[in-house]
């Protein structure tokens, strides 16, 4: 008789406790109800807040981008990189500093600064967000097309490479390797071989837009045939790629004197000439010559390079050297270089950037480098035709019709100023100005970003140097300057400012 006392007994108490347990979540729920009416209008104003700051620090960006794209001397008038201090926007301030993306430690801009990195930082009612863009500025004038630094060969007409050639980077960053072509008829680039192939693995090819389908030929053309490896150029940008080195007035006359250097040693330049040697140089077995750093010299005639001859540049710095006529170089050496013991190989030390050769305009000038010689130098020759055979090249290559044949050639990336034809290829390829990809700009935007190019890029064009003075009264408002930017932050420490919002709030009566 007493079970069934238990169970009624059993029975109130979890009765009880359900009891207990629906009040305790009934009490959580209304103080959970009462503290969201309580911080729900500051929530709500916090996200207006951090919208309007996120949208004030977007808006300094573009202005700031609006700057570079005029004459304005943002590089060097700024103070320690700010351009914009508690600028005015939107109920707002903003501000914004400027550094230079290549600088290690970073620093502010230089008159040299191509690529910049804009930060932003907005306020509005002490809410701060932040904005960062990386900007590339092109410095883009009539002399860019005919800039060839950014490019590790170029070929105004023909590019064979044949036999076990190489192009790859040199140092300790893998500049991007891009070849060049001015002519758009069929089978201008030869590539042949399996090993031509894989030594143009990875490279880019810049050529017009209107080039020949077959453009490219020989059993290793592999690679660069590939749209994405190629990079035209817009046919209303005209050729491209053709420069100018003359010889001073008069020289090059018949009738001159010829240097030639036969007792071994080492011999510099000033004890033999001055400025000009008015016909053939010969530089014989065992002989090193020494050019003058920070000079340019010439020679009118040939220059030869025999055997075991070397011309390198004295001391430090850099010299350019123009030859009037053919250039031989035969297992010889040219340029400040440490060849390998095995020559053809990776030569142990080169500096590139110390000695440019340079060809004079000449319709049957030749250049032939051969038999393991080493170079260190920009070869600039887009009027003569280069043949190179067996060679090591530590620079970059130019010609008017060029082969290489089991030559290994390493371009040095540091060559290139960031403004001359490689540069403009890749800006053309990045905006997509010949409508190659789906969701590019729209036709109207793409052809006013082509107009401008055309207008910078045209040969009457001669704006070197950005005035100081706004040349319309007191603002800047052309933007003739084209300028590339991508946001890579975006935001705040909005936890920060919630915090203190929420202090406040409880310390209110």
């Amino acid at each position: 008789m007493n079970r069934p006392r238990r169970r009624s007994t059993d029975r109130r108490g979890v009765a009880l406790l359900l009891v207990l347990i629906t009040m305790a979540a009934a009490t959580t729920l209304v103080m959970g109800w009462l503290a969201v009416q309580d911080t729900s209008p500051l929530l709500g104003r916090n996200a207006v807040r951090a919208a309007q700051s996120r949208s004030i620090a977007q808006a300094g960006l573009e202005l700031t981008v609006s700057i570079l794209e005029t004459d304005a001397p943002w590089r060097t008038h700024h103070d320690e990189g700010w351009v914009l201090r508690q600028h005015p926007i939107a109920g707002g301030v903003v501000d914004v500093r400027l550094w230079d993306a290549t600088a290690d430690p970073p620093s502010p801009p230089t008159a040299g600064t191509v690529q910049v990195r804009v930060e932003a930082t907005a306020t509005i009612d002490g809410m701060a967000q932040q904005a960062s863009a990386l900007a590339t500025v092109h410095p883009f004038d009539g002399a860019t097309l005919g800039d060839l630094g950014g490019l590790a060969i170029f070929a105004q007409d023909t590019m064979t490479i044949s036999g076990h050639s190489r192009i790859r980077g040199w140092g300790n960053t893998a500049p991007r390797r891009m070849l060049g072509i001015g002519r758009d008829l069929p089978g201008s680039v030869v590539l042949d071989g399996a090993a031509a192939r894989q030594g143009t693995a990875g490279a880019d090819l810049v050529r017009p837009a209107s080039a020949s389908a077959s453009l490219i030929s020989g059993s290793g053309r592999g690679g660069l045939i590939r749209n994405r490896r190629q990079r035209p150029i817009p046919d209303e940008l005209g050729m491209y790629g053709l420069t100018r080195s003359d010889l001073p007035a008069g020289a090059g006359e018949p009738g001159h004197d010829h240097v030639d250097l036969e007792t071994p040693g080492e011999v510099h330049w000033d004890d033999i000439a001055g400025a000009l040697i008015d016909g053939d140089l010969y530089v014989g077995e065992g002989v090193t010559l020494l050019l003058p750093a920070e000079t340019t010299v010439h020679v009118a005639g040939d220059l030869t390079l025999d055997v075991g001859a070397a011309v390198r540049v004295h001391d430090t710095g850099r010299a350019t050297l123009v030859v009037g006529g053919d250039l031989t170089v035969d297992h010889a050496t040219l340029g400040t270089v440490t060849p390998a013991r095995r020559r053809i190989n990776r030569p142990r030390a080169a500096s590139a950037r110390s000695l440019r050769v340079i060809a004079v305009p000449h319709d049957e000038a030749i250049w032939t480098i051969s038999d393991r010689s080493v170079i260190a130098a920009e070869l600039d020759a887009p009027h003569a035709d280069v043949f190179i055979d067996r060679c090591a090249v530590v620079g970059r290559i130019s010609a008017r019709a060029l082969e290489l044949s089991d030559t290994r050639l390493w371009y040095d990336g540091r060559l290139s100023n960031g403004s001359g034809l490689a540069s403009i290829a890749a800006s053309i390829d990045a905006m997509d100005l010949l409508d190659r990809r789906d969701g590019g700009l729209d036709d109207a935007a793409r052809e006013a970003v082509l107009a401008r190019l055309v207008s910078l890029t045209h040969a009457d064009n001669t704006r070197v140097s950005r005035p100081t003075t706004p040349p319309n009264g007191d603002a800047w408002q052309l933007r003739p300057v084209l300028v590339q930017a991508q946001m890579d932050q975006f935001g705040g420490d909005t936890q920060a400012w919630e915090a203190t919002a929420m202090a406040n709030a409880q310390d209110a009566p």
